[in-house]
């Protein structure tokens, strides 16, 4: 009986102690993140050859002679969607002087243009620094700012199938007063693929005008009732003439009219 009674209690306190250990540490979570699988796709390519060709490249000791040759090229695919994991931190504690160090981890298999990205979401509006509120859990005090800085947001395919992992990034509140205090902040983790840049376009102008739309600058008008078909600027003779200095050309077209008496008006 007193044998159980000093297990009892030998095994409480190691219970005590774990519990006491486990307060102290971080807990830490994985997020696994899978990518829309692409389908699998095979090209087959169907190499028709004579009946008589035959495999070798001379002539065999079996009574066969080559009558046709030829080398036909198989093309080889692979496809595999991206998926990655991100490891970071379920719960933080801050030490006695109000600070804690914690890391974030990204592994996994992406394509070389893409990236992933980690980051803290800043929690307070306006401001340089990524922050949040800690409240006092007994709701007597004000709320007290707390700053996170993390040195690291992308991770790079090389990154990834490396395991790197950014150990450098900080928690801090120094405000922070006796009490309790608990506050809570995000981290947006997205996966991003770079745009292929777009080529420059080169106009290529066919009776004054692109297939894109542009108007070739120097094209020749084609007036038809009164406007240009290509770039829609108005026929300037579907307007009224004048010729004020008598000398038979219109002053606003420029060209030669027969004009009708006391009239600026084309005959």
């Amino acid at each position: 009986m007193n044998i159980k009674k000093c297990s009892l209690k030998t095994m409480c306190a190691a219970l005590a102690c774990t519990t006491v250990f486990s307060s102290m540490m971080a807990a830490y979570a994985t997020s696994t993140v899978y990518e829309t699988p692409m389908d699998d796709s095979a090209e087959i390519n169907t190499i028709e050859t004579l009946a008589n060709d035959s495999a070798g490249t001379g002539t065999s000791d079996s009574g066969w002679t080559t009558e046709e040759n030829s080398f036909e090229d198989i093309k080889v695919t692979y496809q595999q969607s991206s998926s990655y994991t991100v490891t970071i931190p379920k719960a933080i504690t801050l030490g006695i002087n109000k600070q804690a160090v914690y890391s974030v981890k990204v592994a996994g298999n992406i394509d070389a243009n893409q990236r992933v990205y980690v980051a803290p979401v800043d929690g307070i509006a306006g401001g340089e620094n990524l922050d949040f509120y800690m409240s006092d859990l007994s709701g007597k005090k004000e709320d007290v700012v707390a700053t996170v800085t993390q040195n690291k947001t992308y991770w790079s395919s090389e990154n990834l199938a490396n395991a790197y992992e950014e150990t450098n990034n900080s928690i801090s509140a120094p405000d922070l007063t006796a009490g309790t205090w608990e506050g809570t902040f995000q981290v947006e983790i997205r996966l991003e693929t770079e745009k292929e840049q777009e080529q420059e376009h080169v106009h290529n102008y066919v009776d004054g005008k692109c297939e894109c739309g542009a108007v070739d600058p120097n094209h020749t008008h084609n007036y038809e009732d009164g406007s240009c078909t290509i770039c829609g600027e108005k026929d300037p003779c579907s307007e009224f003439h004048t010729d004020e200095n008598e000398d038979g050309i219109c002053d606003i077209c420029g060209h030669e009219h027969q004009w009708v008496e006391n009239e600026d008006v084309l005959e």
